[in-house]
């Protein structure tokens, strides 16, 4: 078990860092301030970007991809139909 002393220590510390004067009000809302920012303009960079995908995006590749692509597809249920005789 802790002493007094060590837990008065702890609180101390602890007090120490939280009241510094470095660590304002203002400083911390000017930092939230900007990532709000920050994470706005990401936000927008990302939503233009999609949207000019979208926009880009082809219903069909110019080409086919591969040879077997271009072949001619049997119909499945007849397929089957003929794997069953």
């Amino acid at each position: 078990m802790e002493n007094k002393k060590e837990k008065q220590n702890k609180k101390t510390t602890n007090n120490t860092f939280l009241s510094s004067p470095h660590i304002s009000d203002a400083r911390i809302h000017k930092e939230r301030d900007e990532i709000m920012w920050y994470m706005y303009y990401e936000g927008i960079f990302c939503l233009v970007l999609f949207l000019v995908i979208l926009v880009y995006y082809p219903a069909k590749p110019p080409t086919s991809p591969c040879v077997s692509a271009v072949a001619e597809r049997d119909e499945y249920w007849s397929g089957l139909w003929s794997l069953r005789k």
